[in-house]
């Protein structure tokens, strides 16, 4: 109880009744402005409110589906992300997001193939297992998922790939 009159008198002690109703008027006016807007301000022309962005445009799974069809073909006779994008009117990042969802556009690697390669250049050539996946041209994350998968893992102490037990 003794917390609570402490904090009351700290209160009392540092606001003013004045100050008290300079806050509230204050709370009511922000309340009014956010709710009711400057619409005679902008009338009168002393304020001009800034113009909303664009609202975002979602696709459907079909329309987002023949996007990406339509970005493999293009991206299948060499064009880029960019390229694509502008010419089936998509910002890049929407074009990459659903290519990237239906794994379509860039070929796929051959994962089983990188994998092997891998734990040749790991297990007989003496590679660590980070340089190994690079000179794979193969991300050490998705190969580490990969060869988890197909029951290998990376003994870092012993520099070797090794099947899981």
């Amino acid at each position: 109880m003794s917390q609570y009159a402490d904090m009351l008198r700290l209160l009392d002690s540092s606001l003013t009744s004045k100050e008290v109703d300079h806050c509230i008027a204050n709370r009511r006016l922000l309340h009014d402005c956010k709710t009711k807007g400057f619409k005679t301000l902008e009338k009168m022309g002393l304020i001009v409110m800034p113009e909303k962005g664009k609202s975002r445009v979602f696709l459907t799974k079909v329309e987002a589906a023949k996007i990406a069809a339509d970005a493999a073909k293009l991206m299948s006779k060499g064009k880029t992300y960019k390229e694509s994008a502008e010419k089936l009117g998509v910002k890049e990042s929407t074009l990459k997001h659903h290519v990237a969802k239906r794994r379509q556009g860039k070929p796929i690697k051959d994962i089983k193939k990188k994998v092997e390669e891998v734990i040749k250049l790991v297990n007989e050539d003496g590679y660590r297992f980070l340089e190994a996946a690079r000179r794979a041209g193969v991300s050490h994350q998705s190969l580490r998922y990969q060869m988890k998968n197909r029951g290998y893992k990376y003994n870092c102490k012993a520099a070797r790939v090794e099947a899981i037990k």
